[in-house]
């Protein structure tokens, strides 16, 4: 018998919570299942949450409970896994029950930060990590090969609006100088803020 969605409201870990809000949001548009991980790690890093209290090293980047969680989600019928993550219809209203008792400012963060992240592809999204994080992408076996991209993938992270000059300067590994002098030989338009 299935529980019904206050019960399941009472029952869930903030990391459920925080699972079932971030793919509420935003017209429960679906997230791509490696990237979950990653995006949740984002988002708490927004929220000011340590990465010691749900995150730690992996050879991939930062890895936690969102794994076990989200099968534990999918078991309550909350959350549909495939090669998409999208919340169901009853995870819809324990996530609109629990959005009543939160603070409008986190609820905005939210969909601003799913926003910000839902176009990145996952070179994209581990360049934003392990450039924004270095402490979190020591042990990550994809550190070389994005080590090797991450020129370019900084170019596509401004270019999509992503990230600002400086920032992907930042992720490119050089200075800003240097890094506007890259983009005006790649013919990329620079907009530079007054």
């Amino acid at each position: 018998m299935l529980m019904a969605s206050e019960e399941y409201e009472k029952n869930l870990s903030k990391i459920k919570v925080l699972i079932l809000l971030f793919l509420d949001s935003l017209e429960r548009e679906p997230i791509r299942g490696k990237n979950l991980q990653k995006q949740i790690f984002l988002l708490l890093r927004y929220f000011g949450v340590e990465n010691g209290e749900l995150y730690w090293l992996d050879r991939y980047g930062p890895y936690s409970k969102v794994d076990a969680n989200l099968e534990q989600l999918a078991l309550m019928n909350l959350v549909h896994v495939n090669d998409e993550i999208r919340i169901t219809e009853e995870g819809r209203k324990v996530a609109e029950k629990i959005k009543g008792k939160m603070d409008e400012k986190k609820l905005k963060l939210i969909d601003e930060v799913k926003e910000w992240l839902k176009d990145l592809n996952d070179d994209e999204l581990m360049a934003l990590i392990c450039f924004s994080f270095p402490e979190m992408a020591v042990e990550s076996r994809e550190l070389e090969r994005i080590r090797r991209k991450r020129r370019m993938l900084a170019v596509s992270l401004y270019v999509k609006g992503k990230v600002s000059l400086e920032k992907a300067a930042d992720i490119a590994g050089m200075n800003l100088v240097n890094f506007m002098n890259f983009l005006r030989r790649g013919k990329v338009p620079i907009e530079l803020g007054l």
